[in-house]
């Protein structure tokens, strides 16, 4: 099962939070606006190659008889809505060199970032704002605002 191969092999399944976002999310910003949202996955191991088809059914409720995802397809999958980047965190157990390698070849050179556990929140936002693109003006122009109507307040009874 998954959680014998991670503990077994040192590997990690950041390719899990790729599936979730490439084939079980849909978000106003890709589906209403076609602009792409920014996955950002953290940690200091190497990823898992594959995520086998029993342990989709088994975690994640697939079909039985699901196939294997690998980390390449669950990877283009989530890049269909997303920005994908993955962040080794280098004051951790793997040093970067032991795994920066197989993530530059994974995610691309541009996409591996580094960063010490104090300073992931520092290189996500730069991060979105070097790879952020504006909304054009058309878009802007043919959208209509809906002015929202105050609500009633709402109380709660507790026992």
């Amino acid at each position: 099962m998954l959680d014998k191969k991670l503990h077994d092999n040192k590997l990690e399944s950041y390719l899990l939070a790729w599936i979730m976002a490439g084939y079980h999310t849909e978000t106003d910003s890709w589906y209403k606006h076609h602009r792409k949202g920014f996955l950002f996955t953290l940690g200091d191991e190497p990823n898992l190659n594959v995520v086998p088809g029993e342990d989709l059914e088994h975690f994640l409720g697939y079909q039985k008889g699901a196939k294997d995802i690998t980390a390449q397809e669950a990877l283009e999958k989530a890049r269909e809505q997303y920005e994908v980047f993955h962040i080794h965190i280098t004051n951790a157990n793997y040093p970067t060199s032991r795994v920066e390698r197989g993530w530059k070849g994974l995610v691309g050179e541009d996409h591996f970032l580094t960063a010490n556990s104090n300073e992931v929140a520092n290189v996500i936002a730069d991060t979105i704002r070097e790879h952020y693109v504006p909304v054009d003006e058309a878009i802007i122009e043919t959208e209509t605002v809906v002015e929202e109507t105050p609500k009633e307040e709402t109380t709660f009874n507790t026992l």
